[in-house]
């Protein structure tokens, strides 16, 4: 083989490599950023006039080829549309490839702090569990070996009701 085809075989190789991995990692990428999660369930562990304290529970899962690490988790807690805490989760959770692990989030808060917001009659809120929507919003971090995603959106809500059912959230990711 004469050295010029030797060198164009090496060079086609290489750019052939080379493209494939980009569009591996592109790929890889857009799994990534589409994340799929929802609320999964929750545990009340206190509901009075005092204080709301509860577990809530989200189903992600990682499409990708890759482990993910999510870390950065940054939530904003709404009660009927009322901001009420922000909670922050800096430590790293793994995901495999191609699995889902279930998150928890606990929040705890005060009904009073409804009150400062502006909510009045909070106890038929308390006692009616349709009328209690809870509502997240926040963004979160993806990190799979080079690739990485910031500030991933999340938005969820759900009420009290389907949040205290077996299986709030029956979309399929």
């Amino acid at each position: 083989m004469n050295r010029i085809l030797k060198n164009v075989l090496i060079i086609g190789g290489l750019t052939t490599a080379t493209t494939a991995l980009i569009f591996y990692f592109r790929r890889q990428y857009k799994l990534l950023s589409d994340a799929c999660y929802n609320i999964t369930g929750g545990v009340i562990h206190n509901i009075s006039a005092d204080t709301v304290k509860l577990t809530l529970f989200f189903k992600v899962k990682n499409n990708s080829d890759l482990t993910i690490h999510i870390d950065n988790v940054e939530f904003s807690i709404f009660v009927n549309n009322l901001f009420i805490t922000k909670i922050y989760r800096k430590e790293k959770q793994t995901i495999l490839s191609n699995s889902d692990i279930i998150f928890q989030i606990n929040v705890e808060f005060s009904p009073k702090e409804l009150l400062k917001a502006g909510l009045t009659n909070i106890m038929p809120l308390i006692t009616d569990k349709d009328k209690l929507v809870i509502n997240i919003k926040g963004v979160y971090n993806i990190e799979a070996g080079i690739v990485k995603v910031k500030k991933v959106p999340f938005d969820e809500k759900i009420s009290l009701k389907e949040l205290m059912t077996p299986s709030p959230n029956t979309k399929k990711c």
